[in-house]
């Protein structure tokens, strides 16, 4: 976390308007295995593309065909990445 506040800070003082994308990995003990993930997250798509769909309505789709094909793991996974997210940005704005 220091050296993220540091260059958060540099950032600053140089007087940049740009954002900056802090990648946050899911945590280890909440992933799922590719082996387990990447065939569900393929066997939806391919029936997003079976089904033609485009737009703001395939996020919705694949979220629940992997959610289903996981048997809910995927959707725990989910909230558990969102859950750390939000700790590490609380942790980083204390920080700063």
């Amino acid at each position: 976390m220091p050296s993220l506040v540091k260059l958060l800070q540099i950032h600053w003082r140089l007087g940049m308007t740009s954002g900056i994308l802090i990648a946050n990995p899911i945590p280890l003990e909440d992933e799922i295995p590719a082996s387990q993930i990447e065939p569900a997250i393929a066997a939806a798509l391919q029936e997003a593309k079976h089904k033609q769909m485009t737009g703001k309505t395939i996020t919705p789709f694949l979220l629940n065909e992997v959610a289903n094909a996981t048997k809910g793991k995927s959707m725990l996974a989910n909230i558990n990445l969102i859950k750390h997210n939000v700790r590490v940005g609380a942790e980083l704005a204390l920080s700063i």
